[in-house]
């Protein structure tokens, strides 16, 4: 193998990982609709508990600002974000 060939699979194999880096532990998110089961302070955090119509409950951090505007017993399109370093987060919440 020729030293400009060795030099171009390194860089292959270095953005590979890059890619699945980044795939995994940064650019993971879901959209659904789902009910807001309640509302819940925990250690200075503030969640949701979400029932999506999959009959699966998440329970996703919520920014301080948008929380009081969250209703319980209430239907949202929810985008959150989740990664295998990081519980999941609200990106975007919107009425139904």
């Amino acid at each position: 193998m020729t030293k400009n060939n060795k030099k171009l699979v390194i860089l292959l194999l270095c953005l590979i990982i890059l890619f699945i880096v980044y795939y995994f532990f940064i650019s993971s998110s879901t959209v659904a609709i789902g009910t807001v089961d309640k509302k819940i302070k925990q250690n200075n955090n503030n969640y949701i508990e979400v029932k999506f119509e999959t009959n699966e409950i998440k329970k996703i951090l919520v920014p301080q600002i948008v929380f009081p505007l969250i209703d319980e017993k209430r239907t949202y399109l929810i985008k959150y974000r989740y990664n295998l370093l990081r519980t999941p987060f609200l990106d975007k919440i919107e009425t139904k």
